[in-house]
């Protein structure tokens, strides 16, 4: 019996000539070529490539120089067997018929034969599946009816039909006449592993946003399914486009009867550009894309002469055109609005005499931005202003600069609104003197850059969370021009409404939030894109100190307590640490672990809880399926409107768990839709009251006179109520004092040089204000939080009085409306004459 996997020769000197060295001509592609610019082989290297154990190459070879080697017996023997080896049983069966009788009784070729006769069917259903392919393609409007019948035609008149490889691969033969089949063959490579391959090349991430992906050639699909599985829909919604060209027929005819696409077809991110008019559909479909991102590169053939990669290249060139001339003609229109013309536009807006035409650029790959963007807008329309937020159209499609400087040609907006984005971090999306405001709502690394202080001009402002780094530098961000905001949510999409009680929300705890991954997970992560193994020593070091710092987070500052960490860490291990490298570690990597550990600890006492109690829990948001512990309690994202209100509502506790923080944008939303909320509590959350504390103090007289170590005095705490009542409530939490010897000098001088806007600040995101006392939905271990939500399932006329009371103040003071008109105000005073 012939063992194909291994391969034979045939021993018969009669069947074979005698000269091993012979060299055959090639005349193939350097593709195809097993190495480039080869111009001849020899019988012994094609042996031996047949041999291998994925003979492709030899295939190929032996199609190319099939008329030079009709009577090598030997040779036409390696390659039966090749075909053999990579079961092709009737493409393998149907050569070896090409050969003489007496040949083929030699006792190897029997060998051969019966060898061949015990292989599995590989022909394929082939014309059954091009039809169905392209009745898909019909069905999307992607071909004509004229189309589909020539391709249906060339399949008949060549006589095509599909053989699969066992390694996935699949070879078309046409009606083939002459000595040998091979040179009827099409597809005699391994074009699995080339795709596979290409497209590991293209070497980037698949949770970013790439360019659309053009691939030049569908004479398999190989490339087009490995593409669309290394880029499925990321975890923010993004779907990569994916652009397939091919304008020859027979080869469109081949690759569409290899295997069933339907579900490819089906998926409008994929675009087809097919048959002779491929170049004509893509170049108009270009241009009907300048306001998006182009392709950057394609894959495929791409052979020298191909017109795909002029078409791409004329139509950047033709993007980049349009763009230069939309941006000259937009900043020669706001040219002359210099600050007068601000200042005196934002004073009739501020008294309501005049409608401002606010921009709101976003990005729909966000988890929370993008509804921000949407609620400000609404904010703002509640006003009468007229607000348009810029989005990205659909899943599939990024925004190029043509798209801002279009927004700003037709709609002429007098401000643009950026969540987390000056203007010096976005370039060139805007006229250099339009005013600009950057809504601060997270600790994003960018916004603690040197540029991000210095590309500052006279007419940036900023409204939200004044993250203290920001604008207590002397070369910070400019203070007279911003304006804190607290938290805030939509009273238009949060509120309450009667739910039934079977509702598919109803459970005894509930927590939203995207952020699955288990501590460790977010460890590595972080470790990688600090710097990978380089960074890993420290990384560590730094990640066992946070854990300890979060089991204290109850009784210290958890922001301060890193901070002071980092500086102790980082030079045992011989690094430096400069300021702002100090800034960069916290927010980029302690302070997201410190949060991590401190919500996943916190749900596994929930969870422990709901096993041993029999209560239920869901937890809403991406990723939670994939939990070691926590994924049996995973209920799947929700849609921020609706779905999220009722499940606000539909939960008898809704947890909170921010290690930074008792005044967040969920708990707010959560208080509009009449739920219940349950919070961890954190020592940070005493820091805007100690703040308002002092500010009232500064008002009082000192208590101990100045000398010269105190020049500007001291207070004594018992003799200042502000300071008096919040070491009382410290030490009503078990907290120790924060001024024990009283307030100091140092301290004094800070709190003296603060402003109005200070007190505006804390006096937003004083907790104890918002949750109406800091007494009783508070928690700080696993018995206390058992406690808690015991009662807040037995004790409903309870519940329903704190939530009430809770939403009412949010009413007050947390909406987008209410921020939107004191940002008029902020804009009329602010903006220089």
């Amino acid at each position: 019996m012939c063992t194909i996997r291994q391969g034979i020769a045939p021993t018969n000197p009669n069947l074979q000539p005698a000269n091993s060295t012979r060299r055959y001509s090639l005349h193939m592609s350097a593709t195809t070529a097993p190495h480039p610019q080869q111009t001849s082989i020899t019988r012994e290297s094609l042996i031996a490539l047949a041999r291998e154990p994925k003979p492709w190459k030899a295939l190929a070879l032996f199609a190319a120089i099939a008329d030079q080697i009709e009577s090598d017996w030997e040779l036409r023997f390696h390659g039966i067997a090749a075909l053999a080896k990579l079961g092709l049983r009737e493409l393998a069966h149907a050569e070896l018929a090409t050969l003489p009788k007496e040949v083929q009784n030699a006792q190897q070729f029997q060998q051969l034969a019966t060898a061949i006769a015990a292989l599995p069917t590989a022909e394929l259903p082939a014309r059954h599946t091009l039809d169905t392919n392209l009745n898909a393609l019909l069905a999307r409007g992607s071909i004509t009816p004229d189309l589909a019948t020539s391709l249906r035609g060339i399949a008949d008149a060549h006589s095509l039909r599909w053989f699969a490889a066992v390694d996935g691969n699949v070879v078309c033969s046409q009606a083939h006449s002459g000595s040998s089949i091979l040179p009827a063959l099409h597809m005699l490579t391994d074009e699995r592993t080339a795709a596979t391959q290409t497209v590991a090349g293209l070497n980037e991430a698949p949770e970013s946003c790439p360019a659309p992906l053009p691939i030049d050639g569908l004479a398999t699909p190989w490339l087009l399914i490995d593409a669309c599985r290394a880029y499925p829909r990321t975890s923010l919604g993004y779907r990569r486009p994916i652009w397939v060209v091919e304008p020859n027929l027979p080869a469109l005819a081949a690759g569409l009867g290899m295997c069933d696409l339907r579900e490819i077809i089906a998926d409008d991110r994929i675009h087809w550009f097919l048959g002779t008019s491929a170049e004509a559909n893509l170049t108009t479909f270009l241009s009907s894309r300048q306001d998006r991102q182009l392709p950057l590169r394609a894959i495929g053939k791409l052979q020298p002469g191909n017109f795909l990669k002029p078409v791409i290249e004329r139509a950047a060139a033709a993007q980049s055109s349009a763009c230069f001339t939309l941006r000259q003609s937009v900043e020669a229109k706001y040219a002359a609005r210099d600050a007068a013309h601000w200042k005196g536009i934002f004073a009739h807006a501020a008294l309501g005499n005049r409608t401002l035409r606010v921009l709101i650029p976003t990005c729909r790959y966000s988890t929370f931005i993008q509804h921000s963007s949407a609620d400000i807008a609404e904010g703002l329309r509640s006003l009468g202003h007229d607000a348009q937020v810029l989005i990205e159209p659909d899943d599939q499609s990024i925004l190029s600069a043509n798209a801002y400087w279009h927004a700003f040609a037709e709609f002429e907006p007098d401000l643009v609104i950026l969540i987390n984005y000056p203007r010096c971090a976005r370039p060139n999306i805007a006229p250099k003197n339009v005013p600009w405001v950057t809504w601060l709502q997270d600790a994003m690394p960018h916004l603690f850059t040197p540029e991000s202080a210095t590309g500052q001009t006279a007419l940036d402002y900023s409204v939200g969370y004044l993250f203290s780094e920001l604008f207590d530098r002397a070369s910070g961000w400019p203070r007279e021009r911003a304006m804190h905001a607290p938290v805030l949510a939509s009273e238009k999409k949060f509120f309450v409404e009667r739910l039934p009680k079977d509702s598919r929300y109803s459970c005894d705890i509930a927590f939203v939030s995207h952020h699955h991954e288990t501590p460790e997970q977010m460890r590595d992560r972080l470790i990688q894109t600090m710097g990978g193994s380089g960074f890993a020593p420290i990384g560590q070091a730094l990640y066992a100190e946070t854990q300890r710092i979060v089991a204290s987070s109850h009784r210290v500052e958890v922001r301060a307590e890193l901070r002071e960490m980092i500086r102790n860490v980082v030079p045992a291990f011989n690094a430096t640490c400069t300021a702002a490298q100090c800034d960069q570690l916290l927010h980029m990597y302690c302070s997201p672990l410190a949060g991590q550990i401190f919500r996943h600890q916190a749900l596994e006492w929930a969870a422990d809880a709901c096993t041993r109690r029999g209560w239920t829990m869901h937890l809403y948001g991406k990723g939670w399926e994939k939990h070691p512990t926590l994924g049996k309690w995973a209920k799947g994202p929700l849609a921020h409107g609706a779905e999220l209100r009722q499940a606000y509502a539909a939960a008898r506790v809704q947890l909170h768990l921010d290690v930074n923080t008792l005044t967040h944008q969920r708990i707010i939303e959560c208080a509009l839709s009449g739920g219940f909320v349950a919070a961890r509590f954190v020592a940070d959350a005493l820091v805007p009251m100690r703040n308002l504390a002092e500010i009232a103090a500064a008002d009082q007289p000192v208590d101990v006179e100045p000398r010269a170590t105190m020049p500007l005095g001291a207070w004594k705490v018992d003799k200042h109520a502000p300071l008096r009542k919040y070491e009382e409530l410290r030490r009503d939490l078990g907290l120790s004092p924060t001024y024990p010897s009283g307030v100091w000098p140092r301290t004094l001088e800070r709190v003296t040089q603060r402003e109005q806007d200070d007190l505006e600040q804390w006096q937003g995101m004083d907790p104890a204000w918002l949750w109406g006392g800091l007494d009783e939905q508070f928690f700080t271990s696993p018995m206390a939080m058992e406690k808690l939500i015991e009662r807040a399932i037995g004790d409903e006329p309870w519940r329903s009085a704190r939530a009430e009371s809770m939403r009412q103040r949010c009413l007050e003071q947390m909406t987008y409306a209410t921020t939107c008109r004191r940002m008029m105000g902020m804009l009329a005073s602010a903006t220089p004459q």
